[in-house]
């Protein structure tokens, strides 16, 4: 199986949301098992350009410690893939295992290649898609920009797509702020509308 062979997940398309990319991967390939993905990524752009507009406007001057990724990265987005073992066997509780922990690797690093800094996973627990028991985990990490630092919160979810394979959909938004015009910025932020939402979309991802 070519990973271009593995159907893209049906995915939500909220308002003001957009697909950014989509893509097909071969995530792992060791000797006695192959997994093969496909991947679409949606982001909520005018958040970013809000925030962004937002702090110039006061002028914020504030050291940040950046990089060229962070000031550039949508830090709120949403992704959701469909993967494919090879070779082809039902969902074990050795495989689960398996999957979900180079889920959580990949989404880790994600983070960090979107410019997210201080990555770390701070729980772990079901969460009921359906019929199905995912495995969520939440993280923590900042968002270090030119002229301000927002602090942000991720989930990932895992869990068997009921056709042999397995689903992976989750995100990230910022959630305060860290350093710059807190009470400037802060107003653009809702971490709880946020967060639904994301579930939201987690729960609507097939």
């Amino acid at each position: 199986m070519r990973p271009s062979d593995v159907p893209p997940p049906a995915v939500p398309s909220p308002e003001g949301w957009r697909v950014v990319s989509e893509e097909a991967t071969t995530p792992f390939d060791a000797v006695v098992v192959a997994v093969r993905a496909r991947t679409v990524l949606l982001a909520d752009e005018r958040l970013r350009e809000r925030v962004t507009a937002r702090a110039g406007a006061a002028g914020s001057d504030a050291a940040t410690g950046s990089d060229a990724e962070a000031d550039d990265a949508t830090w709120r987005f949403f992704f959701a893939s469909r993967l494919r073992i090879e070779p082809a066997a039902p969902p074990s509780r050795a495989v689960t295992r398996l999957v979900t922990k180079r889920a959580n690797a990949g989404f880790a690093d994600v983070l960090r290649e979107r410019g997210f800094d201080s990555v770390r996973a701070v729980e772990s627990r079901p969460f009921r898609i359906r019929d199905e028991e995912a495995d969520l985990t939440r993280y923590r990490a900042r968002v270090p920009l030119s002229e301000f630092a927002l602090l942000a919160e991720a989930y990932v979810a895992v869990w068997p797509d009921g056709g042999g394979g397995f689903l992976v959909a989750g995100g990230a938004y910022p959630r305060d702020v860290e350093s710059g015009p807190a009470e400037e910025l802060s107003a653009l932020l809702e971490p709880d509308r946020f967060r639904e939402e994301l579930f939201e979309m987690v729960r609507a991802t097939e």
